[in-house]
């Protein structure tokens, strides 16, 4: 590993992104210490969604790399990437309870390699951590929509992710359940030392929980981006 990729959990360089002829990022270049919550902050259409997606493995970059604890992963299969991940479509299974969605992460996948006993034990670990006890054997349907992103956030926990990555996962939530609801990340992010990238178009978010900041711009059609530490007075 070079002395440049020593002690970092991500990082991007030189990243670009196109779809056909339109241009969504270009020149990104960002990393996450480990245990480090890193917010991408910026509007609808700057970039940061589809930045997050190629980290994820979804998008192809079209120049540039990623590194996961300084080993490129830009050939990598999402399924091999170790990620946690919460969308703004949370995408629990309607046909299953609370627990199967919980269960079903850990022992019905191809890479699952959790025993149902194990499976088990994380569970109950987590289920009081995320105030999810008692909600075990409702369906998605019976759950608030706070309830809901708690049952998606404690899917993507129980993996115990390399990276836990979050596309605005409390968008249409009022201003106090969502400020109840990044505390609670924060929360367990930090208590797990989870390296984070949160995606959120919220200032009062990002500056609420982040450890620094990557701003994306999308200004008369001219984007820019920088990342800086998050000052805390």
């Amino acid at each position: 590993m070079s002395v440049e990729n020593q002690g970092v959990a991500l990082r991007v360089t030189g990243a670009a992104l196109a779809y056909g002829d339109t241009e969504l990022v270009r020149d990104v270049n960002l990393s996450a210490a480990p245990g480090e919550l890193l917010a991408l902050l910026g509007p609808s259409g700057s970039g940061k969604t589809s930045l997050l997606r190629a980290i994820a493995g979804f998008l192809p970059l079209t120049a540039g790399e990623i590194r996961f604890d300084g080993v490129r992963v830009n050939e990598l299969p999402v399924e091999e990437r170790q990620l946690g991940m919460v969308f703004q479509e949370h995408r629990l299974f309607p046909a299953l309870t609370v627990y199967r969605n919980l269960e079903i992460c850990l022992t019905g996948t191809v890479t699952a390699r959790v025993t149902a006993a194990e499976a088990a034990a994380r569970i109950a670990e987590l289920l009081p951590a995320l105030g999810l006890t008692g909600l075990e054997a409702r369906f998605p349907a019976e759950l608030s929509g706070g309830q809901q992103r708690r049952v998606a956030l404690a899917r993507a926990l129980l993996v115990r992710p390399r990276l836990l990555l979050l596309d605005e996962p409390f968008t249409g939530l009022d201003a106090p359940l969502r400020r109840e609801l990044t505390e609670l990340l924060r929360r367990e992010q930090r208590s797990r030392r989870l390296t984070t990238v949160f995606v959120t178009h919220d200032e009062e978010d990002a500056a609420r929980i982040a450890d620094s900041i990557a701003r994306f711009c999308d200004t008369a059609g001219t984007r820019s981006f920088r990342q800086a530490p998050l000052q805390r007075f």
